[in-house]
Formats: structure tokens, C-alpha cells, sequence
């Protein structure tokens, strides 16, 4: 590889980095699209990902009547999640950033012998 070819192949990294940078993922408002593998329902709404500390997050998904608040950790491309419901129930979650700022998640509550899925796309 001549020096061009390693120039022309650093420039292509770095601007594939910036690009990805600028794609909102993290802190923010979300439309939520999901699937309750348990119910077979599907649901939407919404939900806030707020950064609490370095690694920590505060989440509120917002579904019809139903208010539902999460404590995660995670860098902002991935994050893991546990919550609480109102009846008491457990609920683990796993949110994984898409290049389009979007996130894939899965989810389980305490007892579920399947897993449910939910997409979040930016506001």
C-alpha cells in the first residue's frame, strides 16, 4: 500500500467516525414501536433516556395510560436497564444504538419464557 492509499484510507475512517458522531443516539425523546412476545401485542409510545451520571441513565417509557421508570447503565450505544412496575413486577431491558440514531431492545420480565423486542427512532 503506497502512503496515498494509507492517506486515502485514514480519510475514509475519520470521516466515517464523524459521521456516526453526528447521528443523535444517548439523551433524548424517542417514539417507541414494540412487541410483547408474552401478550403477542403490540404496543406504542414513547420513552426519555436521560443521563444521570457518566455511565447512568434514568428512563420513562410512556405507553397509552401506563407510566413505567427505569434505572440503566451504558455508554450511549448500548445500555441495560431494570424496571419496576406498577403491580411490583420486574422487568430487564437491553438497548443497542443503530448507525440511524435509532435502538434495537429486547426485554423480559421476571417469569417470561420469551423474549420481547421494542425500536426506538428519534423525535
Amino acid at each position: 500500500m503506497s502512503w496515498r492509499q494509507g492517506l486515502h484510507a485514514t480519510a475514509a475512517a475519520i470521516a466515517l467516525a464523524i459521521s456516526t458522531a453526528a447521528v443523535a443516539q444517548g439523551p433524548g425523546r424517542y417514539w417507541v414501536n414494540g412487541t410483547n412476545a408474552k401478550e403477542k401485542a403490540s404496543y406504542r409510545g414513547t420513552i426519555t433516556l436521560s443521563k444521570t451520571g457518566t455511565m447512568t441513565w434514568q428512563i420513562v417509557e410512556v405507553t397509552g395510560n401506563d407510566t413505567v421508570e427505569g434505572f440503566g447503565i451504558g455508554d450511549g450505544r448500548t445500555i441495560a436497564a431494570t424496571f419496576v412496575a406498577r403491580d411490583g413486577s420486574t422487568a430487564v431491558a437491553l438497548y443497542v444504538a443503530n448507525a440511524d440514531g435509532s435502538y434495537t431492545g429486547i426485554w423480559a420480565s421476571d417469569g417470561d419464557q420469551d423474549v420481547s423486542t421494542e425500536t426506538l427512532k428519534p423525535e
